[in-house]
């Protein structure tokens, strides 16, 4: 093997000088190009180094807002969580007013019935305590129910129309108000939800009317549209110059509000009380 050197021993001196500067060219060419990507690769490494420093100060930063919003967030979540107890709180207390405060109303009325009756006639003195003990076991099953499930008994084994019915047929039995169901339209198949505010505003009515109205007679009408439902509870009880809402008026507002309808309370001195309400019913899609 020749070195190439050796070969340019055979031309002439000016030859060879332009072979040798061609060669040295070349080398030269070489090294610059070598020394520019050399150069290159450098500058590569640097920008990414730089980028990674980017990346870096970015996710640093990205750190300490997530620790931020790791905070608030477990302070929404505390705060969310004593909002729901408090919820839960007053519906618990809304269903066992509701469920005892009629329960006593109608037992406290047929007991007054009975005082009356056992000055002349026992033996139908005697029906009456039959009946309000009856009413009686209701109510406490009544309220095993409300601890377990929050929903009304009645609702459970009967529609909401065969309900409020036997709502009714327990004042009417147990005391000496007649309580008058008005049903116009038909009812529609309703949420739980729905049907257990209905039920709610009727028996907290008839219950207000019994016990603080003391009246005689009460209607209660129920007006049946499409989408919608009017709820209106009358009494010819003592009535009232200035409405003063207590627990129970107030909840029945609640539930009113929370399914986007509305509630009015009025009533005058010695003409009764009036409770008129608007729902909305949620269109059921039937399934195909």
């Amino acid at each position: 093997i020749f070195n190439i050197n050796d070969y340019a021993e055979y031309y002439t001196s000016l030859q060879r000088i332009y072979y040798y500067s061609i060669k040295n060219i070349l080398n030269s060419t070489n090294d610059i190009i070598f020394i520019l990507f050399m150069i290159q690769v450098i500058q590569s490494e640097k920008d990414e180094n730089e980028k990674i420093s980017e990346l870096y100060g970015e996710l640093y930063k990205s750190s300490e807002e997530l620790k931020v919003i790791n905070i608030q967030l477990q302070d929404y979540a505390r705060k969310s969580q004593e909002a729901a107890k408090i919820k839960e709180r007053n519906r618990l207390a809304r269903e066992i007013h509701d469920t005892i405060g009629h329960t006593l109303t109608g037992i406290a009325i047929g007991l007054e019935a009975c005082i009356e009756l056992s000055e002349f006639n026992i033996s139908k003195m005697k029906i009456q305590m039959l009946k309000i003990s009856e009413l009686a076991r209701k109510g406490l099953l009544d309220v095993r129910r409300s601890m377990n499930e929050l929903r009304p008994d009645a609702l459970e084994r009967f529609s909401l129309i065969e309900a409020i019915s036997k709502l009714s047929e327990d004042i009417n039995e147990c005391t000496n108000t007649k309580v008058e169901i008005q049903i116009t339209g038909q009812a529609p198949k309703m949420g739980a939800d729905e049907e257990e505010t209905v039920y709610r505003i009727v028996q907290e009515g008839i219950t207000n009317a019994v016990r603080h109205g003391a009246a005689s007679e009460i209607i209660v009408a129920l007006e049946f549209a499409e989408n919608k439902l009017q709820i209106k509870i009358m009494d010819d009880g003592i009535g009232v110059g200035e409405i003063k809402e207590g627990f129970g008026l107030r909840h029945v507002e609640e539930r009113v509000e929370m399914l986007g309808g509305k509630v009015h309370f009025w009533g005058v001195p010695s003409e009764g009380f009036i409770i008129s309400a608007y729902l909305p019913i949620r269109r059921k899609i039937k399934n195909d």
